[in-house]
């Protein structure tokens, strides 16, 4: 369903993998070159992520979370919401243009926030 997106955010250098994952830590789609993650562990912990990052955004500066961010020497992980039902990850190496991730996850997120 929603392969086009996922073809789209792997094309851009240095994307790994791509999550669209429900609210509830549930895989939509997933798409990785790694093959040893485990997509069900991943979506589930991108989902926990997503609601620390978003609560703590809300406790702190009473705003809601525009995108979560996760760095590490290996990689980074990036998360944003995709509507009511679904968020949208993506896995990347550690040197990567940032700007034109987040461009393109929030257009990746509105097609899919219209999709479900």
């Amino acid at each position: 369903m929603f392969e086009n997106i996922i073809a789209d955010l792997l094309r851009i250098e240095g994307v790994k993998g791509v999550a669209i994952v429900g609210k509830d830590g549930l895989v939509i789609e997933f798409e990785s070159a790694d093959r040893s993650i485990d997509a069900e562990l991943a979506a589930a912990m991108i989902a926990a992520a997503y609601g620390s990052g978003s609560t703590t955004m809300e406790r702190l500066l009473g705003d809601k979370a525009d995108m979560v961010m996760v760095e590490g020497e290996r990689g980074k992980i990036l998360l944003i919401d995709a509507g009511e039902n679904a968020m949208l990850s993506v896995i990347t190496e550690p040197k990567v243009n940032l700007g034109l991730i987040r461009i393109e996850m929030r257009r990746a997120a509105e097609k899919i926030a219209s999709s479900l």
